[in-house]
């Protein structure tokens, strides 16, 4: 447990002082290096890097605002020993609903929605129409390299010398309490009663 805190603040360092280098020249890749974590970033730097198979084949105007484009994309699959994705020879197509007045867009694969991270077809899509702003619903505060995880802010006794003493106290006061939980009510009361008024 010791060990998990410490690569989660050095972690967290890290995405503080280290920037990750560009792949593509899409602007929302720019947006995320600034704002998310290392570990998130380079996820979104793998949907940017799969953008090369994938391709838009058609478009229709549902309203005067929202489009849907439908976008074509290789089957990928997860290689177990690897733990990487594959692109396939097979390809599927996924439908794209994007709103052109508040930059707002859905895909059907669901990635933001299952992973937390904007999808390559959405990205396909702002990259058609010039957008450079990410709207708020893909930029989650999770995964901002400024926010401060409450848990880490916990104290916690693990093999620290400055909190022995804090660890022996609590184990004292068990042990000095647990006559106080096995007992029955009205013993328990006299008990008490005796302790705060020091009788023997």
């Amino acid at each position: 447990m010791e060990r998990r805190a410490e690569d989660e603040k050095q972690a967290d360092a890290d995405s503080a002082r280290f920037c990750h280098q560009l792949v593509s020249d899409f602007p929302i890749e720019r947006v995320f290096q600034k704002i998310y974590t290392s570990a998130k970033f380079l996820e979104v730097q793998q949907e940017c890097m799969k953008n090369l198979y994938v391709s838009i084949v058609g478009c229709k105007v549902v309203d005067e605002k929202l489009l849907e484009y439908t976008i074509k994309d290789r089957v990928w699959v997860r290689d177990p020993n690897t733990r990487k994705d594959i692109p396939t020879r097979g390809k599927r197509e996924y439908e794209v609903k994007y709103n052109s007045n508040s930059y707002e867009a859905w895909c059907v694969c669901k990635l933001m929605e299952s992973s937390g991270i904007i999808c390559r077809h959405i990205i396909v899509v702002f990259e058609k129409n010039d957008v450079e702003e990410v709207h708020d619903m893909f930029i989650l505060r999770r995964w901002h390299k400024d926010v401060q995880r409450k848990h880490t802010m916990v104290k916690v006794a693990y093999h620290d010398p400055s909190k022995t003493d804090e660890v022996k106290r609590y184990n004292r006061m068990t042990v000095r309490f647990e006559p106080i939980c096995l007992t029955p009510v009205v013993v328990r009361r006299t008990w008490i009663l005796s302790s705060i008024l020091c009788i023997p």
